[in-house]
């Protein structure tokens, strides 16, 4: 592959400049190929280079002649131009216009008999993928011929000539991501979440174009640690418009790209580590024997102070609660009503939204005298716990409105959304759309922040940790009291719970 030497900046622009082997140098009368890339930009210009340097190496092929190629290897480079060409039609938008256009100019070429054979292969299998395209494109089955090459039938076997096979049949990138994907689903209480997945297949996609979708054996470290310089100058948003997975990386780093700030290295990092997953994933399998080309590529990432979710200040707590009044018999259940709710509640028990969301009727529940919400929808195996209602939430009818509902969920205008269908899909959109509406638009606020200020009652009133996150759903820090303890009885969790409070309560 070739690297940044093959870069050369003119003026504004970027150019290709590729050098000529020097066993063609003076056939061809120059020692370098330069052609325009047409943009300033520095990150489009290292994409388009590939097209120029494929290009240019099958210049020098030609020139070389191809006279020793066998029926297989034609059969390779064939099979590799049909694949390339439906890649790039997809990547295009060709329609049936183009298609037509496409076909006439490649029949120009085989008419002209200037080609070789292997070309003349090449130029067949484009053809056949373009009546592919076509036929995909008005609904119809294709179905493409076995060989495409004119030796096409070995005369030994008089079997139609296959490809030629490398050692181990190199595993491409998007299979190994693909296949990785389908096994980490297999198992449903084993499964990566639908959000996961999605942002798993977004990364994907963008390295699969940056690489060409390469095997894993041809892709090197070099090239991972460029991949993240790439998308690194990509704007954070890239990812939120709907046609993004219709967009090549090059046109999102035409939209996005060259962002002042772009990519955080925790972003950077999560993708280096995704990718490294297909890699660990193929070695696994047996699949891949090279090294993991994102092993160590993490960048320095900014403290936890400096990228996790802040507390309310206790002004800004006080405007949210008192903005945000619970109703026992609204007229009607809807989002807000059940925001209002919600808010409350993670204010005086630090539960996450996505629980609340989760509770039905029968999950308020009384034992040994104590009101609780029986949480078992949990993001986490701690997360599954009893927390006891504090006494503002009943003070506030929590239990009159729980009887009103009846029965089913405790929230019946809330619906699922997002690619995971979580009831906190809508609440959430509308929490920010209201904390911003009421001027609480600091950097670092969400509803996850009323955790924040829960864990910081419980430590204003001296909790013990090992008592406090028994309320919050986290793991215990000690090994004694994870391996040996059952934990606190409700009573007791009850004391802890009224140990929220907080000094300017709405």
């Amino acid at each position: 592959m070739a690297d940044t030497r093959y870069l050369k900046k003119r003026r504004q622009s970027w150019y290709a400049n590729i050098p000529v082997p020097r066993d063609l140098q003076e056939q061809l009368g120059k020692d370098h190929i330069v052609q325009s890339l047409k943009t300033r930009d520095l990150s489009v210009a290292q994409r388009r280079r590939w097209s120029h340097v494929e290009e240019a190496h099958a210049t020098f092929d030609r020139h070389r002649g191809s006279q020793g190629t066998t029926p297989e290897e034609i059969e390779d480079r064939a099979w590799k131009a049909y694949e390339q060409a439906l890649r790039e039609a997809e990547e295009g938008g060709l329609d049936e216009e183009g298609i037509n256009l496409y076909i006439g100019l490649l029949g120009d070429q085989i008419d002209d008999g200037k080609l070789d054979e292997a070309e003349e292969a090449e130029a067949w299998a484009k053809i056949t993928a373009m009546h592919g395209r076509r036929a995909a494109l008005r609904g119809q089955p294709f179905q493409p011929p076995p060989t495409f090459g004119p030796r096409g039938i070995d005369r030994v076997t008089l079997r139609p000539v296959s490809r030629k096979k490398t050692a181990g049949d190199p595993l491409p990138f998007s299979e190994a991501a693909q296949r990785y994907l389908e096994e980490t689903q297999r198992d449903p209480d084993a499964a990566l979440t639908q959000q996961t997945v999605g942002q798993s297949e977004a990364v994907f996609r963008l390295f699969k174009d940056f690489c060409r979708d390469a095997p894993l054996v041809d892709i090197t470290r070099a090239e991972a640690g460029e991949f993240l310089s790439t998308v690194a100058t990509l704007d954070r948003h890239w990812g939120r418009s709907p046609k993004t997975k219709e967009r090549s990386l090059e046109d999102l780093l035409e939209l996005y790209g060259g962002h002042p700030t772009g990519l955080s290295n925790r972003t950077l990092n999560r993708y280096a580590s995704v990718l490294g997953v297909v890699f660990k994933w193929a070695r696994k399998r047996g699949l891949h024997d090279g090294e993991n080309p994102f092993e160590g590529q993490s960048r320095k990432g900014a403290k936890t102070r400096k990228t996790g979710w802040l507390p309310f200040t206790m002004a800004e707590l006080s405007t949210l609660l008192s903005s945000l009044r619970p109703q026992v018999a609204p007229n009607a259940h809807t989002v807000d009503t059940a925001l209002a709710w919600a808010v409350w509640i993670g204010a005086y028990s630090g539960m996450r939204l996505n629980e609340i969301c989760s509770l039905d009727v029968a999950d308020v529940r009384k034992e040994k005298g104590v009101w609780f919400f029986d949480v078992a929808d949990a993001k986490t195996e701690a997360g599954v716990r009893r927390v006891p209602v504090h006494s503002v939430l009943l003070e506030a009818d929590l239990l009159d409105y729980r009887k009103r509902v009846g029965s089913g969920s405790l929230w019946p205008g809330l619906k699922p959304g997002g690619p995971d269908r979580k009831l906190s899909w809508y609440t959430t959109k509308r929490f920010t759309r209201v904390r911003r509406g009421l001027g609480l638009t600091r950097d670092r606020l969400a509803f996850h922040s009323l955790r924040n200020n829960v864990g910081g009652a419980l430590e204003a009133a001296r909790v013990p940790e090992s008592e406090a996150v028994q309320i919050l759903g986290h793991e215990k820090l000690s090994m004694s009291y994870a391996v040996y303890s059952l934990g606190l009885e409700l009573p007791a969790l009850k004391e802890v719970v009224e140990k929220i409070d907080y000094p300017t309560d709405a």
